[in-house]
């Protein structure tokens, strides 16, 4: 999410610069990473306004993921993965939003043909 600083806001230039791109299509972003911009374990509160800001700029350009095995982090830094994903589904309150970018963003980005995502229902 553009390893800036949560206690600093969404306001810092060079998130606002992050956003402007991703609102004009010209890269992707991955949203994950909440506990590398934030220190408040676990629920990382200062780092969901960077997801929102994030996934109000362009969702379409938006995909998600855990950054397992989370390298460069000390032990009692490590955070739960599955805990992650349910901050990621409480932070994406959009059910279209969320297939967006966990299943659709990524076929696009990566090319992946369709058959090939697995589909849970």
């Amino acid at each position: 999410m553009g390893n800036v600083d949560a206690s600093k806001g969404v306001k810092q230039e060079g998130f606002q610069l992050l956003c402007r791109l991703l609102a004009e299509g010209e890269l992707w972003v991955k949203l994950s990473g909440a506990y590398r911009i934030s220190k408040r374990y676990p629920n990382y509160p200062d780092a969901r306004a960077f997801h929102e800001a994030l996934v109000k700029a362009n969702p379409e350009q938006l995909i998600w993921g855990t950054d397992w095995p989370h390298p460069r982090l000390a032990e009692e830094e490590m955070p739960d993965d599955g805990h992650l994903l349910d901050l990621f589904n409480a932070w994406t309150l959009d059910a279209a939003t969320r297939r967006r970018i966990l299943v659709e963003n990524p076929v696009r980005l990566f090319g992946f043909k369709h058959e090939t995502v697995v589909r849970r229902r």
